[in-house]
């Protein structure tokens, strides 16, 4: 999300959280430590606080078993953060705010690309089991009412605790 309306007290939970600057660098508060920067990613149970003090910030929670997340906590260090002061900030500010003003759907996919470049994040795309694939296929052209996990399961040879698990 892009807002200058972000006051969280302090508090951990269990995602990975990003802050980036649109109008100015951040002023983050990360296990007790004021920590001055551009970017930074804080790694999940870990204790921090922030305010954007009315100026507009880019702020996205990441889920720590996806793919991105593991790319991300790998540039982290023993503190529970990873600091990215990479080139190319400024022009993914401008894209940012250009985002208040005009956002749209192709807005917004640029700049994720230019925040994944500017982190140095490669773009992976998932690669799907063929039972997921079958699954979702099965989903979107159904016109019944009637569904269950265990009937689903048996369409895609996966047992109905496995399918659940995959989906929760």
């Amino acid at each position: 999300m892009i807002t200058n309306n972000l006051e969280a007290d302090t508090h951990s939970h269990c995602m990975l959280q990003m802050f980036l600057g649109i109008e100015e660098n951040i002023e983050i508060i990360v296990n007790e430590k004021l920590v001055k920067c551009n970017c930074i990613v804080v790694d999940k149970n870990i204790s921090h606080s922030f305010s954007a003090r009315k100026k507009v910030y880019y702020s996205a929670i990441i889920e720590p078993t996806s793919i991105y997340a593991e790319q991300l906590t790998s540039k982290m260090s023993d503190f529970g953060y990873w600091i990215c002061d990479n080139d190319g900030l400024e022009k993914l500010r401008q894209q940012g705010t250009f985002l208040i003003y005009n956002s749209s759907k192709e807005q917004y996919l640029r700049f994720m690309e230019m925040l994944n470049n500017y982190l140095n994040i490669p773009i992976t795309l998932k690669n799907y089991d063929d039972r997921i694939t079958e699954l979702l296929n099965l989903l979107r052209t159904c016109n019944c009412d009637n569904h269950t996990i265990s009937s689903f399961a048996d369409k895609v040879s996966l047992s109905a605790s496995r399918l659940s698990h995959l989906f929760k």
